[in-house]
């Protein structure tokens, strides 16, 4: 009923991340430049942070779609875990079996495993999301890794994706050092200010959720309702989807015209 009568061919608001309906806000395509950057280049180390729902972990789909054989890349992306925890899922995800080793062993296996990678020519990239959950200890384990080197190049590369706090993480006098390997940094604001999201992007962002399924000859009857999400949103992710979502619910509910059994109108 919904993709009929608006001419869609697919849902546009779903709040599953869908690389198919990302929208590069100026922000987000700083932010995936960034992180493009940090997996092609030796001295890559990448923070990206913004609010909840901005589309992070669907930026993070897009690059991981565009990356070649010659990427090796770990993710995580449950970071309620410590130390030992945070090593074997790196190790997991690298295709290697962990889980009868101590944290000695880990190391050793997980460098062992960089050097072999980076031997081939590999690029190694290591990609956090939610990065603001991990504990001193493992934010620590993750600055001694990025710390391996030959004689003229880091070996791991690192982006770490965060919501805001992870700024204040990093800011803490005791996360001096790992701030210092930190090459870029990337901020999606809400609000106001100089990585906001605009009006302008607002308008663009509808366009590109309502135009990529393929509207019909029919188009997208949207109406005035959906002028409703044109107030600048506090994101383009899963808050900007529900919002306009249920606005296109509201306008399809109110403009249908309920019927009576016989066919004519029915009184509500």
């Amino acid at each position: 009923m919904y993709l009929k009568h608006f001419g869609l061919k697919a849902q546009p608001f779903q709040l599953t991340p869908d690389i198919g309906f990302l929208f590069m806000s100026e922000a987000h395509t700083r932010a995936k430049a960034y992180m493009d950057y940090t997996v092609w280049n030796r001295e890559g180390f990448v923070v990206i942070t913004g609010e909840i729902g901005c589309g992070k972990t669907t930026l993070i789909q897009k690059v991981l779609s565009e990356l070649d054989e010659n990427v090796v890349v770990a993710k995580i992306f449950q970071t309620q875990l410590d130390e030992v925890e945070f090593l074997q899922a790196m190790l997991v995800d690298f295709g290697l079996n962990p889980f009868n080793a101590k944290k000695v062993e880990l190391l050793d296996m997980l460098n062992t495993f960089l050097l072999e990678q980076f031997v081939q020519g590999k690029q190694i990239v290591l990609i956090v999301d939610d990065t603001h959950n991990l504990s001193t200890k493992v934010l620590e384990e993750i600055r001694m890794l990025a710390g391996l080197e030959t004689r003229k190049e880091k070996i791991l590369h690192v982006i770490l994706v965060g919501q805001p706090q992870l700024n204040e993480i990093l800011d803490r006098p005791d996360m001096e050092q790992l701030i210092q390997r930190v090459k870029l940094r990337a901020e999606h604001r809400r609000g106001g200010g100089p990585h906001a999201v605009s009006a302008g992007d607002v308008s663009r962002y509808l366009q590109v959720r309502r135009g990529y399924p393929a509207p019909d000859q029919h188009a997208v009857r949207c109406g005035t309702d959906l002028r409703l999400c044109r107030q600048p949103p506090e994101n383009h992710g899963e808050g900007g989807r529900r919002g306009c979502g249920g606005t296109s619910m509201a306008f399809l509910l109110r403009t249908r015209q309920p019927t009576s059994p016989e066919g004519g109108p029915k009184s509500l």
